[in-house]
């Protein structure tokens, strides 16, 4: 998948890119209001290298082939318009020439589109419009392109990143090795000693479910957030360090232990992560706790 699954609204997208372009180019950012009377097929535009901004949040869930209809329609209805309001689209530029017309989406997944772009771009090269460079080209990019200035505006809490824990897809190396189950299972035991079959089999699939979804998590923020993965995974690796000490002399009882862990592991997220929604640190910090109990770094010993 190429981007993000959006949860938020419309608006809400337009927002958030509104304010990474402006943290990227400063006073060369320029909105451009739409509310008396349309926004000639741009939201935005930068005057230091010269590109034309449109947003659009398609509601999800979409297949492939519908997220590519909705898509490319609505690249092509606001090209028309980038066309069609000459005059008005003349005074908005002044002298900046546009060399890039960008659709700026959560996430896109066809090649489809890049070739429905490339003709519109051709399209638009016929009209010799005085505001259009010769070069003039149409392209489609999801946030990940300002990555960094992303994760300053979620660190100054200017930004909110929501990441769904839920796995998109199963592959067939993601359940954990036998070896690494029979560890959570032995740990169950010790954590749950009055609990019945039942309970721990409960227990057993809750915290698998919980690894799968971290990793998931982990997996997302690699892929659309480097910056605060490499932050997550610090942190991670930072308290693992000294988790198997802490576990032999730790006075407290085993269930104590992991909740003590798993409420140091998750306040150090929020410091480190900023913005980042607080569904989106339960599924790290849970995630992880599971990780430690399944490869040993967090183990118990059974208090008399």
């Amino acid at each position: 998948m190429n981007g993000e699954i959006w949860e938020g609204t419309p608006e809400e997208w337009e927002q958030l890119i509104d304010a990474l372009l402006m943290r990227k180019h400063g006073p060369a950012f320029r909105k451009v209001p739409d509310r008396d009377g349309g926004d000639g097929g741009i939201e935005s535009f930068t005057t230091d290298d010269c590109t034309a901004y449109q947003c659009y949040a398609a509601e999800e869930p979409l297949s492939t082939a519908l997220l590519y209809e909705k898509q490319r329609d609505k690249l092509t209805a606001d090209i028309n318009k980038f066309i069609g309001n000459r005059r008005e689209l003349q005074k908005i530029f002044g002298t900046t020439v546009i060399k890039t017309w960008l659709l700026v989406v959560p996430r896109f997944e066809s090649s489809e589109l890049i070739k429905h772009a490339n003709r519109k771009a051709k399209e638009v090269q016929r009209q010799l419009l005085p505001y259009v460079g010769p070069d003039f080209s149409i392209g489609i990019v999801n946030a990940s392109v300002w990555a960094f200035e992303r994760a300053e505006l979620t660190r100054s809490r200017l930004a909110s990143i929501r990441i769904s824990a839920a796995r998109s897809s199963t592959k067939p190396n993601d359940q954990p090795q036998p070896e690494f189950i029979s560890n959570l299972r032995r740990k169950i035991k010790v954590l749950m000693p009055a609990g019945n079959d039942k309970v721990r089999n409960d227990a057993e699939r809750e915290f698998l479910e919980f690894y799968l979804n971290g990793e998931s998590v982990f997996d997302q923020l690699h892929s659309n957030y480097p910056l605060l993965y490499a932050d997550a995974r610090a942190a991670k690796e930072n308290q693992e360090m000294y988790l198997s000490m802490e576990s032999r002399l730790t006075p407290s009882q085993p269930a104590e232990h992991l909740q003590a862990t798993l409420r140091a592991f998750k306040e150090t997220l929020i410091e480190r992560l900023g913005g980042v929604s607080i569904d989106t640190i339960e599924a790290l910090s849970w995630g992880t706790l599971a990780g430690w109990l399944l490869h040993c770094p967090l183990d118990f010993i059974e208090k008399k």
